[in-house]
């Protein structure tokens, strides 16, 4: 049975890794992004129903980033990963598109959680 794909995007290979491994454990096929200019071009090649998106990345943001999926798929749920808490953040990525909003450092039950709130907003 093929696995839905998880579109991954954060510059740091630590954070990408753990991630990866969290939504592997979750059942999610992990598709990584190295930064923010990989992230459109893997969504649009794999379309992918579910998008983890760090909120500081090289060469685009992870709120521009969202802006781009949302445009190409309103119907996708994004998830912005950041160690911001400042509102103004949290509001910006929300304005953009972003359906639910993770603070780093998070745990695999954190992350769970946001992806159950997939089904909930269906």
């Amino acid at each position: 049975m093929a696995r839905d794909w998880v579109l991954i995007a954060d510059d740091s290979e630590f954070m990408r890794m753990k991630l990866e491994q969290i939504v592997d454990s979750l059942g999610y096929e992990p598709l990584p992004a190295a930064d923010g200019a990989a992230a459109p071009e893997a969504f649009k090649k794999n379309n992918p129903p579910i998008v983890l998106l760090d909120v500081e990345m090289p060469e685009l943001s992870g709120v521009e980033v969202c802006r781009q999926i949302r445009e190409l798929n309103a119907e996708t749920f994004i998830i912005m990963v950041s160690s911001e808490r400042h509102a103004d953040i949290v509001e910006e990525a929300i304005e953009a598109g972003a359906n639910d909003y993770v603070s780093k450092p998070f745990t695999a039950d954190r992350l769970k959680a946001a992806f159950d709130r997939r089904y909930d907003a269906a």
